[in-house]
């Protein structure tokens, strides 16, 4: 016997479904968005995009007076649905359902549907009159609201004004002043598509800390805060700007605070204040304040220094008026209290090419070359940090399976070459970045990124995603 329910809540999203189901499937992502649901895999070895009917969930609902945490089973994962059972015998089971399908009445929209059917002794609870139930309905709700704001603020990023000629086009289209060739390289992805596409089976270990690296004889170790360690053939460093490894003994063995650069630009930033109750977002306007080419260097008297909230505010409105409503959107939101009271100050990372050792650890991205953000190069030079020594060992394992002895020397004079290609371009990269120019004067003077000519084996385009 038993009694059933259902829970249901429908919502619009201005995005395609392709970018809502991967948002949704994306759970290590969840909260930077969201904080009443936290899914996983059971299995940390199973990427939610492979997951399939009887694989497990590990699922923690909050925001109940008792802790509501279960291990439900998958029906369904296909392009327009997602579905989970989970149950208690006899006394209770639900079957979560998600819904992806192409909207009727939002143009290349998605309609959501979050549905779940409840039945056993027990299931009576849910029903609307019950307090399990009306809070059940208000958490599917709140979570379908924040998957629509996370797809539509990941479909809007692949518009935005071009950062290398300052028009409102997109990068590479026919009103940009830098087209895409073979010369300029244009790449266009959503990043939380292109985060997990990129981590397709491979298993990453959240919270993790680095202590040291030590490099011994056959190999090299990692140790981390939590008294766990890894071995491996080699360490790669993408830890970003205030990069741990980089200062290990096993590399520069040098701090950051005597490696970063000051650049002499004022900019904004503001805080994008959540609901009470809601974790706080933050929101780089990235405004340079600079007249056409010529630059406003930050001093004592610049006027940064004594402007209040909502002169700053103003100005950052008056900045971004002539963009598309749309993204003035969130601008507009923010209010003067959400505006630093202090100037942002940028900071960059330039290495001498001699600077990194000849050993079995290496660094990419930012930890190697921290450009500032006005030219587009740290996305770029990304790609070509993680190609270039990837067909490098690649050539090394496929010596190695045709029996040709791979000595700890072989492997370290490959990490030399690329380390010298790297920090070569790494540092004219971050050069650029610093000297660039804006407005009309970018027309004239502008400059392909570095490092743009690569071989054809070595070529990603992605057209725009989402």
């Amino acid at each position: 016997m038993g009694q059933s329910q259902s829970v249901s809540t429908q919502t619009e999203v201005a995005a395609p479904p392709e970018t809502v189901r991967s948002m949704f499937l994306n759970f290590q992502q969840h909260k930077e968005w969201h904080d009443i649901f936290e899914i996983k895999c059971l299995d940390p070895t199973i990427q939610p995009a492979n997951l399939k009917p009887s694989d497990k969930l590990d699922v923690n609902i909050k925001g109940y007076p008792f802790k509501f945490q279960f291990q439900p089973t998958i029906l369904v994962n296909s392009p327009d649905t997602f579905q989970w059972l989970g149950s208690v015998p006899v006394l209770f089971w639900g079957k979560h359902q998600f819904y992806f399908t192409p909207s009727q009445d939002t143009p290349g929209g998605t309609t959501l549907i979050q549905r779940e059917d409840f039945g056993g002794l027990l299931a009576f609870v849910v029903g609307p009159t019950w307090s399990f139930g009306q809070k059940s309905f208000q958490h599917f709700k709140n979570l379908n609201r924040d998957l629509k704001m996370a797809a539509e603020s990941a479909a809007s990023s692949a518009v935005w004004p071009c950062t290398l000629c300052s028009t409102n086009s997109m990068p590479g289209s026919v009103n940009c002043a830098l087209s895409n060739s073979p010369e300029i390289l244009i790449i266009c992805a959503e990043r939380h598509r292109l985060r997990s596409w990129l981590t397709t089976n491979i298993l990453i270990q959240q919270a993790k800390c680095l202590v040291r690296i030590e490099e011994g004889n056959v190999d090299v170790s990692v140790y981390f805060e939590d008294s766990t360690y890894a071995k491996g053939d080699l360490v790669v460093g993408t830890d970003g700007i205030n990069s741990v490894a980089k200062g290990t003994k096993a590399l520069l063995e040098k701090p950051n605070s005597d490696l970063l650069n000051l650049i002499p630009l004022a900019g904004l930033l503001q805080l994008l204040r959540a609901a009470p109750g809601k974790r706080r977002r933050r929101l780089g306007a990235a405004l340079l304040d600079v007249d056409g080419a010529r630059r406003r260097h930050f001093r004592a008297g610049h006027w940064l220094r004594h402007a209040s909230q909502q002169e700053k505010l103003d100005h950052v409105l008056a900045s971004v008026a002539a963009l598309p409503p749309r993204l003035r959107k969130i601008f507009e939101r923010t209010p003067a209290s959400g505006i630093r009271e202090e100037p942002y100050i940028w900071r960059d990372l330039q290495l001498a090419p001699s600077s990194l050792p000849a050993g079995c650890a290496v660094l990419l991205v930012d930890a190697a070359h921290a450009t500032a953000p006005f030219r587009g190069e740290g996305g770029h030079h990304a790609l070509i940090d993680a190609l270039r020594p990837s067909k490098v060992l690649k050539r090394l394992h496929r010596a190695a399976a045709g029996g040709i002895s791979i000595s700890r020397d072989d492997v370290k004079a490959a990490v030399v070459s690329y380390n010298v290609e790297m920090l070569q371009r790494g540092w004219q990269a971050v050069q650029d970045s610093r000297d660039m120019q804006v407005g009309e004067a970018a027309k004239a003077s502008a400059k392909p990124w570095r490092g743009s000519k690569l071989p054809r084996a070595e070529t990603i385009m992605l057209s725009r995603l989402g």
